[in-house]
């Protein structure tokens, strides 16, 4: 018996909002320096 699997489909979702490190770093307390060079986060999606 031949029983085949596979992917039906594909999508993706991408929020159209984003943060910047720099403002991470103000509501978090941290300074922009770690966030944006240490952690390498300059902006993130949210939703």
């Amino acid at each position: 018996m031949d029983k085949c699997v596979g992917v039906m489909s594909v999508a993706s979702y991408l929020p159209s909002h984003t943060i910047t490190g720099e403002e991470i770093a103000r509501r978090s307390g941290i300074p922009s320096t770690i966030v944006t060079e240490k952690m390498e986060i300059h902006s993130k999606t949210i939703p």
